[in-house]
C-alpha cells in the first residue's frame, strides 16, 4: 500500500468499519493549550453535527482534539499530523480520545464525547467549494457527489443516519450570478460642441485638402480587434481594442482620419447603444486628444454604431501609421445577457449613395504636421466573437513559483471582478499528489481586480476565509498543476497549463496578518543543532550509517549546521519539548490504528515579526517493515520502505521544507514500498534541485533575521559546507561514468572545471545564482575520454552562493559553489 505524504493508506471501507464515531459537520472553533507538564501542545477543536451516521451522538457539538498548535509565542508543528482549522468542513472518523485535556477547557460542546482522528489525515472527508461546485477529498476514494459518500456509508455502518436539520449552516449554497433585464428606456441623443467642430472640420478638409491619388496600389488601412474581454458583474460589459495598422508598413504615412463602423448582436446589447448611453469609447494611444478629437459615436442604425476620428484643424501632430496594429480607441458596451457565441463586427458597409463608407472617412498625411490628405483607396475589416461571460484566465506569470518566499504571481484575464468578495485561487494539493484542492487565505492576496490577480504562494493553506463553507490545514500545501480560479459570483476558469511549484518553504504561523517563514538557528554549542539518536539505530550499523549519512548529505548540500552526538540521552526518550533534538524509532501517531511512516516535529517561537525553531525531534514508526541502505545502486526489496529515502525527507521538513509533486524529489508527496529500482529511489539530494534552491533559501533567510528584542544571544545561523564541490555518475552497475569538481573553494574571479570521462562526452554547464538568474552557459561537444580541464574567467561576478547544474550525456549533475568576490 502506498503512503502518502507519510501515511499509510487505509481504505475507506476499513476506516468507516473501525472507526467508533462517524459525523458530518464543520470547525467553528479552534483552542491550542499546553499540557499540564508545558512540553507539548494540542489543540481543542469544536465541531458543529450536521448528520450522524455512527457512534453515541447527539446532533448539537463535539470536541477533537489534535496535536500540536500556537500558544503565546510558543509554537509546535508535526510534519505529518492532523490538524484542522475553523471552517473545516466534511466527514470525521472518530475514535475517543487519549491526549491530555486542558485543565480549564476552553471551549464547552453539547456532547460530552471527547474525540481524537482516528487515522490522522485520512480521518476526515472534506468538502470545498469550488466555484458552484463542491469537491469531496478524500485520500483513497473518489466520489461523484455527496449521495454517494452518504450511500457508501450508510451501507458500511448498517446504520441510517441521523439529520441534524442544519446542513444548510455547515454546507452554505453558493447564490447564482444574476444581470438586470434588458428595458429600452428612451434616452435623448446628445450633442457635443466638440464633436460639431470636428464634422465641420472633415467636411472642409474633404472639399479643400484631400491630396489627389496618383496611385491606388497598397493603400488600404486595417481595421482589426484585440484585447477582448467580459468585463463587470452585474451588468457585464463587453470590452475590446480597435486598432489599426498599414498594409504598405514602409510607407511613410500619419492617421488622419479613422471611421469604424460596428455591427452588433441586439440580443446581446439592446438596440441603438448610442442614444441609450450603453456604449462609452475612449481614444487608444495612437489618437491623443491633443492632436485628434474625442471620438464620435452616433447610432447609423438600431445594431450599428460609428465611431469617428478627426484630427484637430489647428495642431497638426498626427500619428504614424504603421505595419503594427496601434489602439485607436477602447470600445466597452453594457450587455444584457452573456452573449457567448455571438458576434462584433467591423463593417465596410455601402451607404445609399452606392459607395463604400469607411475608405472615404480613412484618410492619411504623409507628414506628422501635413494638413493635406489622401483617402485610402480600400479598408481590411474584421470580427470577433464575444467570449463566455465567465471569468477567463488568458496567462499568468511566472511559470515556476516557490511557495512560502514571498514572491508575486500574477494572474491574468477578464471577468474576475473588482473585489475578491468569496473569490479564491485553488491549487493542487502537495501532501496528496493533487487529489484535492486547496485554498488561499485572504491574507495571501496582493490585490485582486477583474483584469489581475496578485497573489503570494504560500506553502500552505491554513483558514479559507474567502470560500463558501470550506477551509484547510497544514497538510494543505499548494503544488505543480493547473490551478483554478473562482470569482465572487462563483463563476470558475482553470488555467490552460500548469504551474510549476518548485519547492516550498515553511511558512508555519501568522504573525500580524502575514504567513512567517520557519528559521533555523545557531541553538546549541556547535552553532546550529545536535541531534540524539535512540538505541534501537544507533546500535545497528546500517541504520545508524542511514542517519549519518542523511544529515551529512543536507549539511553538505546547504552547509546547515548539524551534528550527530551519539545514543540518546536517558531523559529524553520521546518527543516533547525539553531542547533536546532527537531521531528515533518510535509511536508516530494519536492512535495505533494509523499507520504513520514519520514525524517531524519542531518547537518553535515567534520573535517580532520572525519565528525560530528551537528543538527538531524525528520519529520513525517502529512497527514500519524498514529496509537500510545508503548505495545509489541496490533495489528496495519487495514490501519494504526505503527508511534512507525517508529519514532525507523529514530532514527536509526539519530543514523547513514543505511537499512538493515530483515523483523523483526527494520532497515528494509519496512513499511506495518495494520492489523499486535503484534508479526510482527518491534518495539524490546532490541533484535535487528543489531542495538545493529551497534549503539554501532557507539558509539564506536564516542567517539575516535577528531576534535580540526576544533572547540575549545572536542566534542567525553561520552555514558551513563541509564538502567540495564535487559529483559523480554511476551506471546501473555502479560502475562510475564521469566525475566533475570545481576549484577553488571558495572561488574568486575564476573557477577551474575539472572532468574525468570513462566514455566520450558531451557536456552542457550552467552557472544560476541564488535568484535562479543564469549567469553563464557553456557547452563541451564530444569531449574525450580522460582527464578534461576547462578555467571559466568570472571578472563581473558577484559575491554569494551559485549553483553549477549541467548534463554528461544528458545525465544531469549539481554543485554549489560560493564566491567571496
Amino acid at each position: 500500500m502506498a503512503a502518502i505524504a507519510q501515511e499509510e493508506l487505509t481504505p475507506i471501507i476499513d476506516r468507516i468499519t473501525g472507526a467508533d464515531y462517524i459525523f458530518e459537520g464543520q470547525v467553528i472553533a479552534s483552542q491550542p493549550y499546553f499540557n499540564h507538564d508545558q512540553n507539548s501542545i494540542y489543540t481543542s477543536n469544536i465541531i458543529v453535527i450536521s448528520k450522524i451516521f455512527k457512534g453515541n451522538l447527539q446532533c448539537g457539538t463535539v470536541e477533537i482534539i489534535t496535536s500540536g498548535g500556537q500558544v503565546g509565542d510558543v509554537i509546535e508543528t508535526n510534519s505529518h499530523l492532523a490538524t484542522l482549522t475553523t471552517g473545516t468542513t466534511g466527514i470525521f472518523l472518530c475514535g475517543d480520545n487519549i491526549n491530555e485535556l486542558p485543565a480549564n477547557p476552553p471551549l464547552s460542546p453539547s456532547n460530552s464525547n471527547v474525540l481524537n482522528l482516528l487515522y490522522e489525515n485520512q480521518s476526515y472527508i472534506q468538502y470545498t467549494y469550488v466555484g458552484q461546485d463542491i469537491q469531496i477529498s478524500d485520500m483513497t476514494q473518489q466520489f461523484a457527489s455527496l449521495i454517494d459518500l452518504y450511500n457508501l456509508t450508510e451501507a458500511v455502518t448498517q446504520i441510517s443516519y441521523t439529520d441534524c436539520g442544519n446542513a444548510t449552516a455547515v454546507l452554505p449554497v453558493p447564490p447564482s450570478a444574476s444581470v438586470s433585464p434588458y428595458r429600452p428606456d428612451p434616452v435623448p441623443d446628445y450633442t457635443l460642441p466638440e464633436y460639431g467642430r470636428e464634422k465641420v472640420s472633415r467636411d472642409y478638409a474633404r472639399v479643400h485638402l484631400v491630396r489627389p491619388k496618383t496611385s491606388r496600389a497598397n493603400e488600404t488601412l486595417n481595421y482589426t480587434i484585440s484585447n477582448q474581454r467580459v468585463s463587470g458583474t452585474n451588468p457585464k460589459y463587453f470590452e475590446y481594442d480597435i486598432d489599426l495598422s498599414d498594409a504598405n508598413a514602409g510607407a511613410s504615412r500619419y492617421l488622419a482620419w479613422a471611421y469604424a463602423r460596428v455591427e452588433y448582436d441586439p440580443a446581446v446589447f439592446g438596440d441603438s447603444v448610442a442614444i441609450r448611453g450603453k456604449i462609452t469609447v475612449t481614444n487608444g494611444v495612437m489618437a491623443d486628444t491633443n492632436c485628434y478629437f474625442k471620438i464620435r459615436i452616433t447610432d447609423e442604425s438600431n445594431f450599428t454604431v460609428d465611431l469617428s476620428l478627426g484630427r484637430h484643424d489647428y495642431n497638426y501632430c498626427q500619428s504614424r501609421v504603421t505595419g503594427i496594429p496601434q489602439h485607436m480607441a477602447h470600445v466597452k458596451m453594457e450587455m444584457l445577457g452573456c452573449g457567448a457565441g455571438s458576434q462584433v463586427t467591423i463593417k465596410d458597409t455601402v451607404d445609399f449613395f452606392g459607395s463604400a463608407v469607411m475608405p472615404i472617412e480613412s484618410a492619411y498625411s504623409r507628414a506628422s504636421n501635413d494638413s493635406t490628405l489622401t483617402l485610402y483607396n480600400a479598408v481590411s475589416t474584421s470580427g470577433t466573437t464575444i467570449p463566455g461571460c465567465k471569468a477567463h484566465i488568458t496567462s499568468f506569470d511566472p511559470q515556476t513559483i516557490a511557495g512560502g518566499t514571498y514572491q508575486h504571481f500574477h494572474i491574468h484575464g477578464y471577468g474576475f471582478g473588482d473585489s475578491i468578495g468569496r473569490g479564491n485561487v485553488y491549487f493542487h494539493n502537495a501532501s496528496n499528489g493533487g487529489a484535492s484542492l486547496v485554498g488561499l487565505n485572504k491574507s495571501d492576496f496582493a490585490s485582486w481586480q477583474d483584469t489581475l490577480i496578485d497573489i503570494y504562494v504560500p506553502n500552505f493553506c491554513d483558514t479559507n476565509l474567502t470560500g463558501a463553507g470550506s477551509s484547510f490545514s497544514h497538510f494543505a500545501v499548494p503544488g505543480t498543476g493547473k490551478f483554478i480560479i473562482a470569482t465572487n459570483s462563483m463563476e470558475r476558469d482553470t488555467s490552460a497549463s500548469p504551474l510549476t511549484v518548485l519547492f516550498s518553504g515553511e511558512s508555519n504561523f501568522t504573525i500580524h496578518d502575514q504567513k512567517t517563514a520557519n528559521n533555523l538557528i545557531s541553538k546549541d554549542t556547535n552553532g546550529g543543532y545536535i541531534f540524539y539518536v535512540d538505541t534501537a539505530l544507533w546500535s545497528h550499523p546500517d541504520r545508524k550509517a542511514c542517519v549519518l549519512k542523511a544529515v551529512n548529505d543536507w549539511k553538505c548540500l546547504t552547509g546547515v549546521k548539524w551534528s550527530v552526538a551519539g545514543a540518546i540521552v536517558p531523559r529524553s526518550d520521546s518527543v516533547r519539548m525539553d531542547s533536546i533534538n532527537i531521531i528515533q524509532l518510535g509511536y508516530t501517531g494519536n492512535n495505533s490504528v494509523g499507520h504513520i511512516l514519520a514525524n517531524t516535529q519542531q518547537w518553535a517561537h515567534a520573535c517580532v515579526n520572525n519565528i525560530y525553531v528551537g528543538e527538531l525531534d524525528l520519529v520513525f514508526g517502529k512497527n514500519v517493515t524498514w529496509w537500510y541502505d545508503t548505495t545509489l545502486t541496490n533495489s528496495v526489496p519487495a514490501l519494504e520502505y526505503d527508511f534512507y529515502a525517508t529519514i532525507l525527507h523529514e530532514l527536509g521538513h526539519a530543514h523547513s521544507l514543505d511537499h512538493v509533486i515530483d515523483a523523483s524529489a526527494v520532497m515528494d508527496y509519496q512513499e511506495t514500498p518495494g520492489p523499486r529500482a535503484a534508479a526510482q529511489r527518491k534518495i539524490r539530494l546532490s541533484t535535487d534541485f528543489s531542495c538545493d534552491t529551497g534549503g539554501n533559501w532557507v539558509i539564506d533567510r536564516s542567517k539575516v533575521a535577528s531576534y535580540l528584542s526576544c533572547t540575549n544571544t545572536a542566534l542567525p545561523m553561520q552555514p558551513h559546507f563541509i564538502c567540495n564541490p564535487f559529483t559523480f555518475g554511476l551506471d546501473d552497475q555502479g560502475q562510475m561514468l564521469y566525475s566533475i569538481s570545481a576549484s577553488p573553494v571558495p572561488f574568486d574571479r575564476s573557477l577551474t572545471l575539472t572532468c574525468t570521462f570513462a566514455s566520450e562526452a558531451d557536456m552542457d554547464i550552467q552557472l544560476i545564482d541564488i535568484q535562479g538568474r543564469f549567469v553563464l552557459s557553456k557547452q563541451y561537444p564530444r569531449l574525450a575520454v580522460g582527464r578534461f580541464e576547462s578555467e571559466i574567467a568570472l571578472s563581473d561576478i558577484q559575491q554569494g552562493l551559485y549553483y553549477l547544474v549541467g548534463h554528461v550525456n544528458g545525465r544531469p549533475f549539481h554543485l554549489n559553489l560560493l564566491c567571496t568576490h
